[in-house]
This record gives C-alpha cells, sequence and structure tokens, in this order.
C-alpha cells in the first residue's frame, strides 16, 4: 500500500458519484490534476489504484481515508476508429490483470477507460475488483443476510451467468464488458436487446440475466443483433485501407467471441490476444548462391550447395 499522507478534504468539482463514494476533480499547489474520491473503498480498490493508476492514500483533517490518482483527460468515446486501440489496450490490461492475486475487474465499460498522455488505455475504477470467488463470496453474504442476491456492477456490463455465481469462469468474467464495449463503440447502441425505458437498473439487469437464460427467442434476437452490427461495420470499413480494415476484421472477431451468452463458448484472455496480435511467420534467409565459373569445375560440396538449400531443391542443373 502506499504511504498514507495528511491532506485536505477533496474540493473541486464533483465528477463522480458512486453507490460508495463521491469523485472530485481537483488541483495541487504546482498545478497538476488529481482524481480524489472520498467514501467507502476497501483493501481491494487501494491495491489496485496503487498498483496501477499511480494512486495515494491520504487522511484529511476528519481522519477520513481518501484515495488520490493522477487526473487522466483522455475519454474513450464511442469511436469506431478508437476501437482497436481500445481492444488491444483492454487485452493487455486483462492479461496482466489475470497473472495477480485480484484477476477479477468486474466494470469494464467506457466509463472506466482513459487515454494516458502517451495514448495509451487505461482502465480505471477498481471499486468492484476481486478475487476469482468474489461472485460467489457475494451471493453467500446476501444469503446470510437473507436478501436477494444482485450481481454488483454496471448493468449492461455484467455477464448472464453472474445470476448464478457457481456458473462463472473467472478469466471470461471481464471479457464480457469487453465486448459491449466494442459494441457501443462499432452500433453507437446501448445494448443488443431493447429494453424498457421505465425499468430501474436492477429491473433491467435482472430481466436481462434471467432472460438470456431461459428465452430462445431473447437469445437469437441478441445473436441477430450482434452480428448484424458485425457485418454492416465490416462493409462500412471494406474501403479503408488494408491495415485498418484488417484492425477492424480482429476487433469485430473478438466482439463476437466476447459476447458469447455460454461462458464456455466467450473468448478468454489469452484467445483474444492471439487474434489482436497474431505471430507472423518467421523470415526464411535464403543463403546466396555461389557465383557459377564456366573455368573451372565445381566441387561435389559447391553442387550440393546450389542445388540445396536448407533440404529444398531449388535448381536442377544439368552437368
Amino acid at each position: 500500500m502506499a504511504a498514507i499522507l495528511t491532506s485536505r478534504p477533496c474540493v473541486g468539482e464533483l465528477i463522480g458519484q458512486g453507490a460508495f463514494g463521491q469523485v472530485y476533480y481537483t488541483e495541487d499547489r504546482s498545478g497538476k490534476s488529481w482524481v480524489c474520491k472520498e467514501g467507502e473503498f476497501g483493501e481491494h480498490e487501494i491495491a489496485f489504484a496503487t498498483r496501477y493508476l499511480h494512486g495515494v492514500v491520504t487522511v484529511n483533517e476528519k481522519g477520513d481515508l481518501q484515495l488520490r490518482m493522477p487526473f487522466l483527460p483522455g475519454k474513450v468515446t464511442k469511436d469506431p476508429a478508437q476501437a482497436y486501440k481500445v481492444a488491444t489496450g483492454v487485452v493487455k490490461f486483462l492479461k496482466k490483470l489475470q497473472k495477480t492475486d485480484l484477476p477479477l475487474h468486474r466494470d469494464i465499460k467506457l466509463d472506466n477507460l482513459r487515454f494516458d498522455e502517451k495514448g495509451n488505455v487505461v482502465v480505471i475504477d477498481g471499486g468492484l475488483v476481486g478475487p476469482e470467488d468474489a461472485l460467489k463470496r457475494d451471493s453467500d453474504n446476501a444469503a446470510k443476510e437473507k436478501a436477494l442476491y444482485i450481481p454488483r456492477g454496471s448493468p449492461v456490463n455484467i455477464p448472464p451467468e453472474a445470476a448464478e455465481p457457481e456458473k462463472v469462469r473467472p478469466k471470461k468474467y471481464d471479457m464480457w464488458g469487453l465486448g459491449t464495449v466494442l459494441y457501443q463503440m462499432l452500433s453507437s447502441e446501448f445494448y443488443p436487446i431493447k429494453t424498457e425505458e421505465s425499468m430501474s437498473p436492477n429491473e433491467f439487469l435482472m430481466s436481462r440475466l434471467v432472460g438470456l437464460y431461459i428465452s430462445k427467442e431473447m437469445q437469437s434476437d441478441f445473436y441477430a443483433k450482434v452480428n448484424t452490427v458485425a457485418e454492416t461495420t465490416l462493409k462500412e470499413w471494406s474501403g479503408k485501407s488494408s491495415e485498418e480494415f484488417e484492425h477492424m476484421e480482429r476487433v469485430v472477431e473478438v466482439m463476437r467471441g466476447c459476447l458469447q451468452l455460454k461462458p464456455k463458448k466467450r473468448l478468454s484472455v489469452k484467445a483474444a490476444h492471439k487474434i489482436l496480435f497474431p505471430k507472423r511467420p518467421p523470415k526464411v534467409e535464403v543463403p546466396l548462391l555461389p557465383v557459377l565459373n564456366p573455368q573451372r569445375r565445381m566441387s561435389k560440396r559447391e553442387v550440393a550447395e546450389l542445388l540445396t538449400v536448407k533440404g529444398k531443391l531449388l535448381l536442377g542443373v544439368v552437368l
């Protein structure tokens, strides 16, 4: 954990209001911009902020903990041109995250993505970061308190299996969030399923999670919309440069793979990494052939070198 320093209360522009605290934009005396969070946050969120966001834990005059992180002004928008950079950035981040003791982010969404000063994608907000069994812990706690278990996170970005924690595959959980992000960037739509505007976030979440499990019609409509967005996008990008089109093909393949309703069929981080960063075949260096001299008889070794390159016959020579 970062060193705890004494600080003033968070003051400045309120830029975020979550269930567990407020987030402010502020500047220090040197003019450096910071994000300051006041409220409830546990050791997992602190660990995430200090590991990945250069966070510092401070204590204000009242004794309340604060979490301060450098402000990242570059917000990711619904711009298809940014989709490849977002896909590669999030996959690289998740690959790194899954090697730690806190492999679940659980809140991959557009609002939690930023660009740093070098243009790299940064995943922020570790409020729901946790171990592999985080959902089961939430479910068990709800059962103990005799309360309804509702998966934590943003309703759109929660995968269907979250309704039944025992079916969760931790290494594929956050890939659903990436799929929804890419869908939004390529379609400018909120989600592949039409919902009633009068629904509360929790009503929408539970109806979607349950509906996608039991309704064949809803599943069919879901995949139809995803495929339509994929085909439309590739058609629109067919006139771009070959490199841009190739990048978009990979983004579309990842989006489709992430938005698989069954965790077993969903792309893993490792599989998505192979799609976005394919290995190029190694270049075969062909050795230079010996210069033929008609006035000198060639040795058997020179003839062998002329006829073969790494065991493959290149020329037929009649002596």
